[in-house]
């Protein structure tokens, strides 16, 4: 048993639950330094003769977007036709 988010009814047991989302907020994340690795390029010959790898910078994904801020179950009936979500800050 539970209470439909949109319409307020109380569902009988047994009705299966959809979530849906009623609220989204924008997001940024910014890029993140990975540890550093070893590179497949050479850099220059080492004093015994051989060449050393290149050490590099990795940085992680950045990214911006969508973000669920709040989301409620509803009944099968108010899940087939969702509301559009709010955008909040």
């Amino acid at each position: 048993m539970f209470t439909c988010g949109i319409c307020g009814n109380l569902q009988k047991a047994g009705v299966k639950a959809t979530n849906v989302v009623i609220e989204k907020r924008k997001i940024f994340y910014p890029a993140q330094e990975l540890p550093k690795r070893k590179s497949d390029r050479f850099e220059s010959e080492d004093s015994e003769g051989g060449y050393s790898r290149k050490e590099e910078t990795r940085y992680g994904n950045a990214g911006n977007g969508w973000e669920i801020a709040r989301e409620v179950a509803a009944c099968p009936e108010c899940a087939a036709n969702p509301p559009e979500p709010k955008f909040v800050r």
